[in-house]
């Protein structure tokens, strides 16, 4: 037993009282949508235009289409051929 005077000791039961599940949900609850908000619903695409034989395409004109939200992206390969757009 402590004397008045003597901080008292807790004693550690090993046991999970509701108290830490409740801490510990409402952590996961406000955690959990900042996590899955790092994903993004967009790509990039990068590439070479080419022809049916592979003979390089300077300057084509691309065109592409996302679907899933009706939103279209033009943009121009360059002298290479070389092309990119972020969808």
């Amino acid at each position: 037993m402590a004397r008045k005077d003597e901080p008292s000791q807790l004693r550690h039961t090993g046991c999970i009282t509701l108290k830490h599940l409740v801490l510990g949900a409402l952590l996961l609850a406000v955690q959990c949508p900042l996590l899955c908000s790092a994903q993004a619903p967009t790509g990039n695409i990068e590439g070479i235009v080419t022809d049916a034989s592979g003979a390089v395409i300077p300057h084509a004109n691309i065109t592409v289409t996302q679907k899933a939200r009706g939103r279209v992206f033009t943009t121009t390969a360059d002298a290479d051929g070389l092309c990119g757009e972020r969808a």
